[in-house]
């Protein structure tokens, strides 16, 4: 059993966000707007050129590269193109190389990460931004569906082990089921 129970206060979580905008490092930016939209690190190191597709805004991650095993498109936002925009585009090859030996990173930058959970007062691993993805969206009222595709799980019944739950949507569904019964 992988679950982990994962919740974080709203407050915080745009303070991460605000702290990923700070990222001077452009390349670095990215690789973490990246994970806040539910992409795994080895999905995002193993981010090539030509999974890019600026003319229809999207980008693939490979079935070698992801959990499935399955070719994955998701749409590059607004936010992702502008972040592009400061990075030299290329034709083939690694987005996010190391800048030490220009192959495949192994890891996120540590400074940067062990910074801002110091900073923020963080007990997150980076794979957190997943959970804190779904935890956000479920207790927004998103769909099951659409956090599962964002999440590129297979299955709902594995994004509903991202998802933790409020008390007040318990309430909500005993409160909806109290009512049905007394009609």
């Amino acid at each position: 059993n992988n679950e982990r129970k994962f919740s974080i206060e709203s407050e915080k979580a745009k303070a991460i966000y605000q702290e990923i905008l700070d990222i001077q490092n452009d390349q670095y930016r990215l690789m973490f707007l990246f994970l806040l939209r539910g992409r795994r690190k080895g999905e995002v190191l193993s981010l090539e050129w030509q999974d890019i597709n600026f003319q229809q805004n999207n980008y693939t991650i490979r079935d070698e590269n992801n959990k499935i095993s399955e070719r994955q498109t998701y749409l590059l936002d607004d936010e992702l193109l502008e972040h592009f925009s400061y990075l030299d585009k290329k034709k083939k090859g690694l987005v996010f190389p190391s800048p030490i030996t220009g192959e495949k990173m192994t890891d996120f930058p540590r400074t940067i990460w062990k910074s801002m959970r110091k900073k923020l007062e963080l007990d997150m691993r980076l794979h957190d931004f997943r959970h804190l993805l779904g935890f956000t969206l479920v207790n927004n009222n998103i769909p099951l569906e659409i956090i599962s595709k964002t999440l590129g799980h297979k299955s709902i019944k594995t994004t509903q082990r991202y998802s933790n739950m409020k008390e007040e949507m318990a309430k909500i569904g005993s409160d909806t089921f109290l009512e049905l019964l007394k009609k």
